[in-house]
């Protein structure tokens, strides 16, 4: 994986500015990692596909992230760091896609989520239909007490395992984070959307980025491309020049 270079970044940013967050995901991930189809990529378990966003987070803008959230019991701002090296350390889990699970005479057989599979549920009403909807779709097989069932069947205490299970073979698929309160003292318990952490440093960039080409551009009479092709380095002293 290599760093989101400024012509790359800004051809993302605009293609994925309108689009949903799992596209962006992708987008980024496919011009990080040009190697990759994008069908390889919407295969990946998500929180293998998260790792691979947080790694390209740390590439492209630094392995800390400077983050600030309203405490939900005071009601303060609570300001904090995140370290991207600490997140990754718990990615763990298993290579494998699929799962099996043997509990209370319940047999199942499961694959990890993936982005398509979350793509699908964005348009259901509710929790419940988009967890069923989960369930019937990454569910390969289920047997109860050695007969042939259904997803559809699965009782709560048995869904909840197979949900631990697949929190376990897959860690990052569900990223929590704890804050405290410096004024009151509450712990608050968030959860990371690695691909909206992403994106939103994208976008701050490429705004960032075209605002330097708008100066050179005004300044000197360069174009896009070769503002551009200066590298940030010499861009940044460009600007510091005196008209």
């Amino acid at each position: 994986m290599r760093a989101l270079a400024s012509p790359e970044l800004l051809a993302v940013w605009e293609w994925g500015e309108d689009r949903h967050t799992i596209d962006r995901s992708l987008a980024l991930l496919a011009a990080a990692l040009p190697e990759k189809s994008w069908d390889e990529l919407a295969e990946l378990p998500v929180g293998r596909r998260d790792a691979l966003l947080l790694e390209l987070r740390w590439r492209s803008f630094g392995s800390i992230v400077e983050a600030h959230s309203p405490c939900s019991s005071c009601g303060e701002t609570m300001e904090f760091e995140l370290g991207i090296r600490g997140i990754l350390e718990r990615a763990g889990g298993t290579e494998d896609i699929e799962v099996e699970l043997d509990v209370d005479g319940w047999e199942i057989q499961c694959r990890l989520p993936d982005s398509r599979d979350l793509a699908a549920v964005v348009g259901c009403g509710d929790d419940e239909a988009g967890r069923r909807l989960l369930l019937d779709r990454c569910v390969a097989s289920v047997r109860r007490n050695g007969r042939d069932s259904s997803a559809d069947r699965l009782p709560e205490p048995v869904i909840k395992a197979l949900s631990d299970r697949l929190e376990e073979a897959d860690p990052l698929a569900l990223i929590e984070l704890q804050a405290i309160c410096p004024d009151c003292g509450h712990v608050d318990t968030e959860l990371l959307d690695a691909g909206s952490l992403l994106w939103s440093e994208v976008r701050s960039e490429a705004d960032r980025l075209l605002r330097e080409v708008d100066v050179l551009a005004r300044r000197y009479g360069w174009t896009e491309d070769e503002v551009l092709a200066l590298g940030p380095r010499r861009r940044r002293a460009y600007l510091e020049l005196e008209t």
